[in-house]
């Protein structure tokens, strides 16, 4: 009898523990119903014309039915929140599995190009859904990024299942899926699952909006490089869709302008990928610096600084659909956003937001004020002091100067710095100050 070669035992054993691993890290992971939900709708689907690929803010923010009400095409949101472009290389990849799209829309938000390594959250969550090819592609190049392949082995350590009913039930999810459609609209009452990858973002905006009263200060400005792995993974998306021949839009996704005003590196990362796109090629639109006919101001329907809500889903979604019909006719799309940034800030002719400073001495206080507004606007600024009775003590009217110092006795109270378009307070916005 031939005695059997120790390596082969070894390679017995390696592949044993291979495969309980991967049987492991698929069903002992905390179980993320709606994207689940989402990759089997994406493996089962074989009519999908329009594909959506990105984070939250595009199963958020794009509505399919929308999409194919105004275009008669199907689209569909491949979205995993965190997800980086190495993830939406794989979600890609598993559309054209079983899909043939004609336009595939990679939304992205600006700090997501600045980063070469996939969120930890959004690898757990794709890695069990993928087919064997394209998870080994995709676990090939995350760990040509980072190196961690033995983390990769132990996955359900980093998002382990609360309880044997979780692994139950992503092994239910995983084989039928239809009975969890109806639990988790009943369990998501503010953001319901409608399928094709699409959540209703059910929550309103803040009273008063994002940054009414919030202390945001514009940050420095900087020189923005892309890392040679964004370009080479934006290159291996168009190579991509153009062997399933499919065209490729690269977009920036809306954001509020007050996020843009007050930071002046997001408005240089999205200029340098309009202008590699360009290089290349590609077809690319900022959605965050949209003409005045193509789609309105959507600050008022962000619930944070990246989520649109059901109602400015709407306006957005009728926005893509006219673009990608513009698009599939043969027309540039460029026509659909502002030139330059100035040009979209002046059209924004308001206050963003207000914010101030305050340096106290034993005698005397100095509040230095400031705001974020569109180009053009002069801002006026003034000052009150609210007593406890409800009175109130104006310690500078409506000014220019942003810089006022006054007596320590004079505030008794907080003290409302406020900023407006002019000397009459219109458009006003407001900081409360408390000097202690």
């Amino acid at each position: 009898m031939k005695k059997a070669h120790p390596w082969r035992n070894l390679i017995l054993f390696l592949l044993v523990t291979c495969g309980l691993l991967h049987c492991i890290n698929c069903f002992c992971v905390k179980t993320d119903t709606s994207r689940y939900l989402m990759l089997h709708e994406l493996h089962n689907s074989r009519d999908i014309d329009v594909l959506f690929v990105g984070s939250s803010p595009v199963y958020y923010g794009l509505d399919p039915e929308i999409i194919r009400n105004e275009t008669g095409l199907r689209a569909f949101d491949a979205a995993v929140g965190n997800v980086g472009l190495e993830g939406d290389l794989a979600l890609t990849e598993c559309a054209f599995e079983t899909n043939r799209p004609k336009v595939v829309v990679l939304a992205l938000e600006p700090d997501v190009l600045l980063s070469v390594q996939e969120s930890e959250e959004a690898e757990v969550r794709i890695m069990p859904m993928l087919s064997p090819k394209t998870a080994v592609h995709y676990l090939s190049e995350l760990m040509n990024a980072d190196s961690r392949f033995l983390t990769r082995l132990f996955y359900f350590r980093s998002m382990p299942a609360d309880s044997l009913r979780d692994i139950v039930k992503t092994v239910s999810i995983r084989f039928n899926p239809e009975p969890y459609i109806q639990e988790m609209n009943r369990q998501l009452t503010d953001t319901p699952y409608r399928g094709s990858g699409y959540h209703e973002m059910l929550l309103e905006p803040p009273e008063g909006g994002l940054f009414a009263t919030r202390f945001v200060q514009p940050s420095e400005d900087a020189h923005v490089e892309f890392p040679q792995l964004t370009k080479e993974r934006i290159l291996r998306m168009q190579s991509l869709c153009a062997k399933n021949g499919a065209k490729l839009i690269v977009s920036i996704l809306p954001l509020p302008a007050p996020v843009l005003v007050s930071s002046p590196i997001v408005m240089q990362i999205c200029d340098e990928l309009e202008a590699f796109c360009a290089e290349h090629e590609i077809s690319f639109i900022n959605a965050s610096r949209p003409s005045a006919d193509w789609m309105p101001g959507l600050d008022a329907y962000f619930v944070d600084i990246y989520h649109l809500n059901v109602d400015g889903a709407a306006i957005y979604s009728r926005a893509m659909a006219r673009l990608i019909q513009h698009f599939n006719a043969g027309g540039d799309i460029s026509v659909f956003q502002c030139r330059s940034w100035s040009e979209y800030l002046t059209e924004n002719q308001r206050i963003f937001n207000v914010y101030a400073t305050a340096e106290k001495t034993d005698e005397e206080v100095t509040v230095s004020a400031g705001c974020i507004a569109g180009t053009g606007v002069v801002p006026y600024y003034r000052m009150d002091c609210q007593a406890e009775d409800g009175s109130t003590r104006v310690i500078q009217s409506w000014q220019k100067n942003n810089r006022c110092s006054f007596p320590l006795d004079r505030v008794n109270g907080p003290l409302y710095v406020r900023a407006a378009l002019d000397e009459h307070g219109s458009g006003e916005m407001y900081y409360c100050l408390t000097i202690r």
